[in-house]
Parts: C-alpha cells; structure tokens; sequence
C-alpha cells in the first residue's frame, strides 16, 4: 500500500489531537484509526493497479503453460 505514515503513527497523532482538543469522537479509537486508514488506503489505489508488472520470465511461464 502507498501509506504516507504507519497505522501506530496514525494513532498517535489522532490521539494527540484528541486529547489537544483538536477533533473529538464517540466511537473506540481503533475503530475511529481502522475507518480512516481504509480510506487512505482507497484514495492510494484510486485509478492504479494493485499489483505491480510481472517479470518477463513469469510472464513466458505463464504464456508456455496456456499452450
């Protein structure tokens, strides 16, 4: 995944801010960190595959075994 910080670093940060006052919420932290680390994760992926290009040899592997 294309993640700009870790999901412990997340946490932290959200409940520093939390307890700075800066955001508030009702639910448990995990579920609050969970919910927007799989929207970072949807935006990182928006429009990109999600699996890189395959190797030339894996490639051939596979074209030799549809034959």
């Amino acid at each position: 995944m294309r993640k700009p910080v870790s999901k412990h670093a997340l946490r932290r940060a959200m409940e520093q801010a939390r307890d700075e006052g800066v955001i508030a919420w009702n639910e448990p932290t995990g579920t609050v960190v969970d919910h927007v680390w799989h929207q970072l994760a949807r935006q990182a992926f928006e429009g990109k595959p999600r699996t890189g290009q395959a190797r030339a040899s894996t490639a051939r592997r596979r074209e030799s075994a549809a034959v």
